[in-house]
C-alpha cells in the first residue's frame, strides 16, 4: 500500500490537486515521481528532473509544432518546446522508466534517445466500449438517414480526419 498525490502548475483544493511548490515539500528519496508529459512546462520538467527518488516518464506524445503554426503560434511554440523537453528527459540516464501510451509514441520517444531497456508501452486505462450499453435517445437521433461519423480525439490536421472524409 501507498499513497498518491496529483500535482500541477496551480493548486486545486476542490479536486485534491497540489501545486508544484507542494510537490517539492512532499517529495523525498522514497517518492516515485510519475510525470505525464504532453507540452512544454519548464518548471515541471525541472522539478521532475530534480526529484530525489525514482522517476517515471509517462509519454503521451507531443504533437509536432508545424501542425499548429498556421492556427495558434503560442501553442506551436509550446509543442516545439515540449518535444525538446521530451528528448532531454528521454536521454537522461537516471530516468528509471518511460511508459508510452502507444507503440507509435514508444517509437517516437526512442528516436529522441530513450534506451530500449528503459521504455515500454502501457495503453490508457479505458473501459471497454463493448461493456457500455448504447444510449437509446442517441441511437434514435442518428437514424436520420444521413451518414454519421464519430471521431474520438482532437480535430487536428495531422490526425487525418479530412483524408477520411475525402475518401468517402
Amino acid at each position: 500500500g501507498g499513497t498518491s498525490q496529483i500535482f500541477a502548475a496551480t493548486k486545486n483544493s476542490v479536486h485534491g490537486v497540489g501545486s508544484l511548490e507542494d510537490y517539492k515539500r512532499f517529495c523525498d528519496k522514497h517518492t516515485i515521481t510519475i510525470y505525464h508529459h504532453a507540452i512544454a512546462w519548464p518548471r515541471g520538467v525541472s522539478a521532475f528532473r530534480g526529484a530525489p527518488g525514482p522517476r517515471l516518464l509517462r509519454f503521451h506524445n507531443v504533437t509536432p509544432a508545424l501542425y499548429f503554426l498556421d492556427y495558434h503560434l503560442p501553442f506551436a511554440v509550446g509543442a516545439w518546446l515540449g518535444r525538446r523537453e521530451a528528448g532531454v528527459m528521454a536521454r537522461d540516464a537516471s530516468l528509471a522508466l518511460c511508459l508510452s501510451a502507444s507503440h507509435f509514441s514508444a517509437f517516437e520517444v526512442a528516436t529522441m534517445g530513450l534506451a530500449g531497456d528503459r521504455g515500454d508501452v502501457l495503453p490508457p486505462f479505458i473501459r471497454p466500449i463493448a461493456s457500455t450499453p448504447p444510449d437509446p435517445a442517441l441511437l434514435q437521433h442518428l437514424k436520420d438517414g444521413h451518414l454519421n461519423l464519430l471521431s474520438v480525439g482532437r480535430l487536428l490536421p495531422h490526425k487525418g480526419q479530412h483524408a477520411l472524409l475525402q475518401m468517402l
